[in-house]
């Protein structure tokens, strides 16, 4: 299903405009892109990054690509699913590429995919893998030295695969997209982890201790190495400012005081660890780490000047207004610790929308013991029915919008009401509607995958 307007002009908006899923298995439709693909620095040795995980897989690929760049590695970054714009989808040292050089890549592409077809006629790209070969395009052209492309789903059978690196990132597990990646988290975990292929190093965020050791297990069956993030950092929130958290870091050997950050919470800092870690080790394996003194500086750059987009962003002061698109059982748990640590502890006013492929009983039970009331709507792109939600609040006020424009008017006249803060979540599109919105911009310009 597609939403919004769509600019046929646009070669991203074109490429969206496909079914989203191909005929046949995409990743040797990828491999045989990158094949067709001119000589790229960023293909030779593998040196991909890859990213994946059940949440903060998008945070840790934008922080590990802005590390890159502060460190004047020649980058790019690939993302998804995008929250305003199609062009945050792939970005090159830092931007998005101009909009001839995207024409170039897809037109490039449309020509590998007619020769790729050309032999396997039962077969199909769809918009995923479209825009996948499309930045494989962008980042050949652009001669970057590395890519960090983040997974779409799973791991096993993504796309991205396509780009054959060696290192890559888990950032955890949780109950998502069952009936792509199986019923149960250890299931989950498999699919993402194969991500990293035989020989390649996979950097695990945090785990469950019996997930931790199903990885494990697993890694060795496949044959590819396991690092434990939390062995080789730390990372302690010592206090808040208006822009993000204060903190005091460990990698490796390098210790960190006071780096001000433009994140808030547990979670984000841990995904800034992880992203930091990937880059060390990608230098390692390059041999061109800078040393600790210019690293340090390069890193310290990147965590003041980079916040994340809808991760616990403030869009109003009348009532208190955070909008964050956490969108599983484990992520929405962070949200709540984060509200307390940094808003208190009183209770907020929820403004959810959550997408029909989510377990919503468990993500609204992560939320009822920070609930002061729900106002529940359905995202104009695959929501569950409001309706639906409500019998899954428990004892927690209810309210139920149309459209998300209603449930956000609601929603702010309730916590005002109450003197509490409105926090928006739940649905990562819903979460781009409102924001939009809160602007004093259109909804209906946005497009999803």
């Amino acid at each position: 299903m597609h939403t919004g307007k769509r600019m046929t002009g646009d070669p991203l908006e074109r490429l969206l405009s496909r079914p989203k899923f191909g005929i046949g298995p995409a990743v040797p439709r990828l491999e045989d892109i990158r094949q067709q693909l001119p000589r790229a620095q960023w293909l030779s040795r593998h040196r991909a990054i890859h990213v994946t995980g059940s949440q903060g897989k998008g945070s840790v690929t934008t922080l590990a690509a802005a590390l890159f760049d502060a460190l004047g590695v020649r980058c790019g970054r690939y993302i998804s699913p995008h929250l305003l714009a199609a062009s945050e989808r792939i970005w090159i040292n830092g931007s998005a590429p101009q909009d001839t050089a995207l024409r170039a890549a897809a037109q490039a592409f449309e020509a590998q995919e007619q020769a790729y077809l050309n032999v396997h006629p039962g077969e199909a790209f769809g918009a995923f893998e479209a825009l996948t070969a499309l930045a494989f395009n962008a980042f050949a052209a652009a001669q970057v030295e590395t890519a960090v492309l983040e997974a779409g789903i799973g791991g096993r059978h993504d796309a991205t695969r396509g780009a054959a690196g060696t290192l890559a990132a888990l950032t955890g597990i949780d109950l998502e997209h069952t009936a792509l990646l199986g019923a149960h988290e250890a299931d989950i975990l498999e699919d993402k982890a194969d991500i990293c292929p035989p020989g390649g190093l996979l950097i695990a965020g945090t785990l469950k201790p019996a997930l931790r050791e199903r990885l494990g297990a697993h890694a060795a069956a496949r044959g590819f190495a396991v690092e434990d993030c939390s062995a080789s950092t730390g990372v302690t929130a010592t206090g808040y400012t208006e822009h993000g958290a204060l903190v005091d870091l460990r990698i490796d050997d390098l210790h960190v005081a006071g780096a001000q950050t433009r994140l808030f919470g547990r979670v984000q800092l841990e995904n800034a660890a992880l992203a930091i870690l990937l880059v060390k080790r990608w230098l390692a394996r390059e041999a061109r780490w800078p040393g600790n003194t210019e690293f340090e500086a390069a890193l310290r750059a990147m965590l003041s000047q980079n916040a994340l987009p809808l991760r616990f962003t403030r869009v109003d002061e009348d009532p208190v207004t955070i909008i964050d698109i956490a969108h599983t059982g484990a992520a929405l748990r962070a949200l709540t610790k984060t509200l307390d640590a940094v808003l208190g502890t009183e209770p907020c006013v929820f403004l959810i929308g959550v997408s029909s492929d989510k377990p919503a009983p468990y993500l609204l039970a992560a939320l009822r013991p920070k609930a002061a009331s729900f106002v529940f709507t359905r995202a104009r792109h695959r929501g569950y029915e409001p309706s639906a939600l409500a019998q899954l609040a428990g004892d927690i006020p209810v309210h139920l919008a149309e459209d998300a424009a209603a449930a956000y008017a609601e929603a702010r006249a309730l916590a005002r009401a109450r003197a509490v803060p409105l926090v928006v979540t739940g649905s990562a599109f819903l979460c781009a509607e409102v924001y939009m919105i809160a602007a004093g911009n259109d909804p209906a310009a946005l497009s999803f995958l």
